[in-house]
């Protein structure tokens, strides 16, 4: 009898042994599965993964800059005088004392505080009819492109001869128009670069697409007096 009991112990220490493993191995299996899964996650959220479900929020930037916290300026072929300091934005192809030619450059300077990782909705540029001394503003085939610039520069110092260079593969168009008060230019692709790359463009650079006299499209710049006719950038975007 006693011999009987003893392997009847023995049995059931073993069984509890053996259930105690068991519940041990399944309490590591839990824990090896949770850290896996923790992982992942961490993994998941470093790249981003989840972000596309988190609603960001809509912001609006209204950027009007004056003749203080402006960046704009014309150049012009005939000149290496600096003209940062003109109310007007001339582009243009004229015929003087020779043939002449005239571009345009402005930067809104506070779009580089906007994150590069935020999303452009949309980006109205609006800019104003110029009447210019040289002519009765906007004549000809006057159709015009607007740039991305690739370099900085100084409304100060550029002239013809430095100004920089642009981009042939991010612009957008400017219909001809001899008539008008204000125009309001789609540049949302161009903005969404210019935040997304805040390192490689520095602005626009605005020309005749064809440049060949005698046609012209003048715009107001921020250093005219009345601030109603400065440029002007709207960009509703989400971050």
């Amino acid at each position: 009898m006693v011999r009987i009991s003893n392997i009847k112990s023995r049995r059931l220490l073993f069984i509890f042994e053996t259930k105690t493993e068991k519940c041990y191995l399944n309490m590591l299996n839990i824990k090896i599965h949770l850290l896996i899964f923790l992982f992942v996650g961490v993994i998941l959220f470093s790249c981003g993964f989840f972000e596309k479900d988190i609603p960001k929020e809509k912001k609006i930037l209204d950027l009007k800059p004056d003749k203080f916290s402006g960046k704009d300026v014309s150049i012009c072929s005939r000149s290496t005088s600096n003209l940062g300091d003109i109310e007007w934005m001339q582009n243009m192809a004229w015929v003087g004392y020779g043939d002449e030619y005239w571009r345009s450059l402005i930067e809104f300077i506070d779009i580089k505080k906007v994150s590069k990782h935020a999303v452009v909705d949309s980006a109205t540029l609006v800019l104003h009819y110029g009447d210019s001394y040289h002519l009765d503003g906007s004549v000809g085939e006057n159709q015009c492109q607007i740039h991305l610039v690739t370099e900085n520069w100084d409304e100060y110092t550029i002239n013809w001869k430095n100004q920089p260079s642009y981009s042939l593969d991010h612009s957008v168009v400017i219909d001809t128009n001899n008539d008008f008060d204000s125009i309001k230019v789609d540049v949302t692709n161009l903005i969404q670069l210019s935040i997304s790359n805040a390192e490689m463009y520095h602005g626009f650079l605005i020309k005749l697409v064809n440049e060949d006299p005698i046609c012209s499209m003048v715009f107001y710049s921020s250093d005219r007096k009345d601030q109603t006719k400065h440029p002007k950038l709207t960009v509703y975007y989400k971050e």
